[in-house]
């Protein structure tokens, strides 16, 4: 059989009827079985995405239909989902409630439409639309003026991998009313793939560091151990809520007042006296630090930092054997940096770690077991992928293993040290409909979740 005969076939028998919008459901839970991402090939997909925008247009233009626009923003959501598809070799998986994604806004209406080619000639997507009534009725329909378009390019080819195929293309078509100001008629760029981090520079790490508590706090102390989950209420309240120790939470007790003004907040023993300290991230900016004192209660607050408030951060022990932990955190541009904790006192200056950050979020934990820290990093697309360290303050340069999905109906999450007993880890995760959520770290990933709570919407969870 001819190849290029073979390639449309396939494409035709592969493709996906098109999906209309309906009422929302509910989103996928996180957990899904880890997947690598190493066959995907990162080659510029600039001309292809020209040409599907241009070829859309021209077949809608014979119809007697207005062109649609590119938009970059929804285009970095159908980007993504190329790449999870092409990832996962499932060319026949929609995206399930892609219009929920914040970034596509408030549509009058939407709609998905997938194909595949052994070939990056994305005219050979088009056509196969064009045959199949509902995808076709899909490029045509008269009121759509707006898409978003993703195209993956793969290593695969049709004689040792059926299912990934060179090229996989998805478009989001829907109708604006007004359409958003970023759409324009042609493509200038297209969004990548998020950037690997870029390599740090070596020995930002100091060697031979030791010292690092590992004693329980006194039974006195405000913060009982490293897996208590804590809280900031909506009138500025810092709730604790014990751990037992037994994959449970005890009756919750007040710590400090005057949080309303916090962005965020991380407890993490600081000063390494063996006590939980409070490290806080202010809307207006600072950074202070809280000590908790090993009779209960906790010093005033000491200014450690300023210019904050637009920061995404978390706090940890990033360099393996360092004794005091460091907060790593991006810039609004995206630029990762490292914050050293050299005394346990202060926050040096950002040290540089990596970029294009912007948009992710993200939890500090040794999630493979070998003694680095690494993040578990949450996209806007849901998907949660491991970006493990060397411990020596870099990322090491590998594909990226996808850890679950549907991440992006949780609004922030914590690492818990013992909440299952002595050696467990996991992440606490408050979700966006007010769920509290536990999930197991074991075996290189994230296992399933329990419920630990509900109503948490009016609360900061402390990270």
């Amino acid at each position: 059989m001819p190849r290029r005969f073979l390639a449309c076939l396939l494409a035709c028998l592969f493709s996906i009827t098109a999906v209309t919008v309906a009422a929302p459901t509910a989103t996928a839970a996180p957990g899904s079985v880890p997947t690598t991402v190493s066959n995907i090939v990162r080659d510029s997909n600039l001309t292809q995405v020209r040409e599907l925008l241009n070829g859309i247009n021209a077949y809608r233009a014979q119809k007697g239909l207005r062109p649609v626009k590119y938009s970059p923003t929804v285009s970095a959501m159908s980007q993504e989902w190329s790449d999870r598809i092409a990832a996962n070799e499932t060319p026949f998986n929609h995206r399930p409630n892609f219009w929920l994604d914040p970034r596509v806004g408030s549509p009058q209406a939407a709609n998905e439409i997938i194909a595949v080619d052994w070939s990056r000639n994305v005219a050979n997507l088009i056509a196969w639309w064009k045959t199949s009534p509902a995808h076709n009725a899909a490029l045509l329909r008269p009121e759509f003026n707006v898409i978003g378009v993703g195209v993956t390019f793969t290593d695969g080819n049709w004689q040792t991998t059926p299912n990934r195929f060179s090229m996989f293309g998805v478009v989001n078509l829907f109708k604006y009313d007004p359409v958003p100001a970023n759409a324009t008629s042609t493509v200038i760029s297209t969004p990548s793939s998020r950037p690997a981090p870029t390599p740090a520079p070596a020995g930002i790490c100091p060697a031979g560091v030791a010292g690092r508590a590992t004693t329980t706090p006194p039974a006195a102390a405000s913060i009982g151990s490293a897996a208590d989950v804590l809280a900031v209420d909506s009138a500025g309240t810092l709730w604790d809520y014990p751990a037992t120790g037994r994959g449970e939470l005890a009756p919750r007790r007040s710590l400090l007042t005057g949080f309303g003004g916090a962005k965020e907040a991380f407890a993490a023993d600081w000063n390494q006296d063996g006590v939980v300290d409070v490290v806080t991230i202010w809307k207006s900016g600072l950074l202070t630090l809280n000590r908790g004192l090993p009779t209960g209660g906790f010093g005033g607050a000491v200014r450690i930092g300023a210019g904050w408030q637009s920061m995404t951060a978390t706090v940890g022990n990033w360099c393996s054997g360092e004794r005091f932990p460091g907060i790593v955190a991006y810039r609004p541009n995206g630029q990762m940096l490292y914050y050293r904790n050299p005394v346990g006192s202060t926050a040096n200056n950002g040290i540089p770690i990596g970029s294009g950050w912007q948009g992710l979020k993200f939890s500090m934990a040794d999630i493979d077991g070998n003694g680095a820290a690494d993040l578990a990093v949450r996209r806007p697309d849901g998907t949660m992928l491991l970006y493990r360290s060397d411990g020596r303050g870099r990322f090491l340069s590998e594909p990226r293993r996808q850890l679950g999905w549907g991440w992006n109906a949780v609004k922030s999450t914590r690492t818990l040290y013992g909440y299952e007993g002595a050696g467990s880890t996991g992440l606490v995760a408050k979700w966006y409909n007010g769920v509290l959520t536990y999930y197991r770290i074991a075996g290189g990933g994230v296992g399933a979740r329990t419920t630990e709570g509900q109503g948490w919407n009016p609360y900061l969870l402390l990270k």
